[in-house]
């Protein structure tokens, strides 16, 4: 009897059948306590796996059941679909330069690593089926090995991934394509005013997502010479009906907003969002920021957004709402050493202006590219003394 029949045997025994992905997504992430976007991204990043084994015509339930796992070719195959961007492969936005676009290193690693926990764990189920230390079990155990090496060879290092802010030149592209009236604005005109909106207050305040989503219109004061937003904790909100609610992960904040904000949000608010013929409903809604339908917005949909950016002339490929809390932050960094802030006093400001705790050191993920330049430039200007001899070298 071959290698496979003996296997088959013993898994033949259970032949109840299971969906695996649901089990795995009920029993590791959700009952192992992992926040509900890492849930998000290892979920969606098993359907692709799927996807890619349904268009290979590979039952790649089967081939765990059965610790057959995958081939070389096939390792390769999968790896190529988890980098590549879902979003123009489904066709629901148009290549750029003809070509299917790759997402970055960080989110292609994460996608790599989803999989293998998964077929980890599958893999895991069938291995106790068999008998520990027989030939059938090693064997089974070195296929389980060798998919997750050929998997997770080769990938980027954490270390070479670390998320960046946008430089200059991509900001202006990024800026300029949200622009209304913009000749490379990517939408229509009616939507322009909010799209913009949306790009502008997580660029000028630093926001998370979830925060900008469940800004209320009576948390905005536009008048007088001070205007603000307050950014609150509301959990269970009762008038937050979205699939997936406006969370605030920070403290609630009062911050500044500046003149060129409040003029928009007024227009925004005054005029576009009351359109009942654009956004029906969004009157009723307490929200700031409507979907089409005047319901409170999707975080599907700013995600949609930002996708459409994408294909503006000059705006990177990168391009997610995140990376504009990244972006300010090394703005706040330049603009620390310009003023020459104490370090301390550097410190505190950007925990409360963030929302973080008082001890918080989240600050150091969010300046790689500040400490980056920074690091370059004290570089050089040790070279420089070096050279003319003013330094020991």
């Amino acid at each position: 009897m071959s290698w496979g029949e003996d296997v088959a045997v013993v898994l033949d025994a259970d032949t109840a059948p299971v969906w695996w992905p649901n089990l795995y997504l009920s029993v590791v992430l959700r009952d192992g306590g992992r926040a509900f976007a890492t849930q998000r991204r290892a979920a969606a990043a098993i359907v692709q796996a799927h996807a890619w084994a349904d268009a290979a015509g590979v039952d790649l339930a089967d081939r765990i059941r059965s610790l057959e796992f995958l081939g070389t070719d096939e390792v390769a195959a999968i790896r190529q679909w988890l980098r590549e961007d879902v979003a123009v492969r489904d066709g629901r936005i148009p290549p750029r330069h003809g070509t299917v676009r790759v997402v970055c290193n960080r989110t292609w690693i994460e996608r790599c690593r989803s999989v293998v926990a998964y077929v980890r764990w599958c893999g895991g189920h069938a291995l106790q089926r068999l008998v520990r230390g027989t030939p059938v079990y090693v064997e089974a155990a070195m296929r389980l090995d060798a998919f997750i090496t050929q998997m997770t060879k080769l990938l980027p290092s954490a270390g070479s991934v670390a998320r960046e802010g946008f430089d200059d030149a991509e900001t202006g592209a990024i800026l300029e394509a949200s622009l209304p009236g913009s000749a490379g604005n990517p939408f229509e005109a009616k939507h322009q005013q909010r799209n913009f909106l949306i790009v502008f207050l997580l660029y000028e305040l630093g926001l998370r997502l979830g925060e900008l989503r469940g800004i209320k219109r009576h948390d905005l004061m536009l008048a007088g010479s001070r205007p603000v937003v307050t950014i609150h904790r509301r959990d269970n909100d009762p008038d937050d009906t979205r699939r997936r609610r406006a969370r605030t992960k920070t403290a609630a904040r009062t911050l500044p907003l500046s003149r060129a904000s409040a003029f928009a949000l007024n227009k925004w608010l005054t005029t576009e969002r009351l359109d009942p013929k654009v956004y029906p409903g969004g009157k009723r809604n307490p929200y700031v920021f409507v979907s089409e339908r005047g319901l409170p917005i999707a975080e599907e949909t700013i995600h949609a957004i930002f996708r459409k950016l994408r294909t503006a002339p000059d705006v990177p490929d990168g391009f997610v709402p995140h990376l504009l809390r990244h972006t300010w932050n090394d703005r706040f960094s330049e603009l620390a050493d310009a003023e020459q802030l104490r370090p301390g006093i550097e410190a505190q400001t950007r925990r409360f202006l963030m929302g973080w705790s008082k001890t918080s050191n989240q600050g150091e993920h969010y300046t790689q590219r500040h400490i980056r330049e920074q690091g370059a430039t004290y570089l050089r200007k040790l070279q420089d003394l070096s050279f003319s001899g003013s330094s020991r070298s």
